[in-house]
């Protein structure tokens, strides 16, 4: 390699390590880390405009992959259908989270969500601007110190503000048994 080469090389590398986003661990963050410890339960019920109630509950299981990745798989079920679906997480340098929902894990197609955890680590808000111009919000917020419940609320409006559907569920967390000793 000639010695011109070699020092350019030296310098995008280290153009490349000096801006690249310090690692995050999920595991470690006041919110996070709550969700990644055992199986989740959410049940609840969407009430849309138009008065009809369908009944949803999912199960999920969170897992960091690595610096700066949190997945959560789990399945649907919503009005009769069983659902696979997927959540990739990661956090932006501005602090917030980008979740990359894929509402059917056997489709490419996937909706971006950006997310806020309050200053006090007990509950994220999650809102996406759909391509039809509605938009989404969906929060989950820990009940004080019990980590191992939370409440969801979801909200889908379209281009006007108006309420297609809202809806209330709660979440509670299945811990592993440990063996009698």
């Amino acid at each position: 390699m000639r010695p011109t080469y070699f020092v350019l090389a030296s310098i995008l590398m280290w153009i490349s390590t000096s801006f690249a986003q310090p690692a995050f661990d999920f595991a470690k963050h006041p919110f996070f880390k709550h969700l990644i410890e055992g199986e989740w339960t959410t049940e609840g019920d969407i009430k849309f405009s138009d008065g009809h109630l369908v009944h949803n509950k999912q199960d999920w299981k969170a897992q960091a992959k690595g610096d700066n990745a949190l997945t959560i798989l789990g399945t649907r079920e919503w009005a009769g259908q069983t659902i696979h679906y997927k959540w990739s997480v990661r956090r932006l340098e501005s602090g917030a989270f980008e979740q990359v929902f894929q509402p059917d894990a056997a489709s490419p197609n996937t909706e971006t969500f950006t997310a806020h955890v309050s200053e006090d680590n007990s509950n994220v808000e999650m809102s996406a601007q759909m391509s039809d111009h509605s938009k989404i919000t969906i929060t989950q917020k820990f009940r004080g110190h019990d980590h191992d419940t939370m409440d969801v609320t979801v909200t889908l409006t379209d281009e006007n503000g108006e309420v297609i559907y809202s809806g209330a569920a709660v979440a509670r967390r299945h811990r592993a048994l440990k063996p009698a000793q």
